[in-house]
């Protein structure tokens, strides 16, 4: 059912609610889809969101954030998708900041390019940020340049990127 508060009562302008027995699953309470009229049906970074909007100090109406599921790969029987989180910052338009990919793994300032085995990370503009790489070692990676590595056996290597290493083991 769709109950709604109203413009000025002081509610929340309306609220989904679904009464079941489930108890111990979850439960869609709300469904966003969004299809196209293209001939040739959906697409890579085909996608369907929620759009914040707010009142700004002015009184304007203005774009404030966005959540959005898309397909990294729209292929029937092999789809892969993707959730994004797009902010603004110092007015201009909505850009993503973060995303969650089909493999779990997780980006913070998703504008930068990860490498394939990393699981999650924080970067900087232009890759110069860290980078936290967790797989089977664990890499550290400044201003661009992987710094430290620790191996599952126990062997770690500072200085990578420059190609002087020290090495300890357990």
């Amino acid at each position: 059912s769709f109950t709604g508060g109203g413009a000025n009562s002081g509610a929340a302008a309306g609220s989904f609610t679904v009464d079941d027995a489930n108890r111990t699953t979850n439960t869609d309470v709300l469904t966003l889809t969004h299809t196209t009229t293209d001939a040739l049906f959906g697409g890579n970074a085909m996608g369907a969101g929620l759009l914040f909007r707010l009142e700004d100090n002015a009184g304007a109406i203005s774009n404030a954030g966005r959540m959005v599921a898309e397909w990294e790969d729209s292929t029937a029987g092999s789809e892969d998708s993707a959730i994004g989180w797009y902010t603004r910052s110092g007015g201009a338009v909505l850009a993503e900041v973060a995303r969650l990919s089909s493999l779990g793994r997780f980006r913070a300032n998703a504008a930068e390019s990860v490498p394939a085995e990393a699981n999650y990370s924080i970067l900087g503009s232009t890759n110069t940020g860290l980078l936290l790489t967790l797989t089977p070692r664990l890499a550290l990676m400044i201003a661009g340049n992987e710094r430290v590595q620790l191996a599952a056996d126990g062997t770690a290597f500072w200085n990578v990127a420059d190609a002087v290493t020290n090495t300890t083991t357990d």
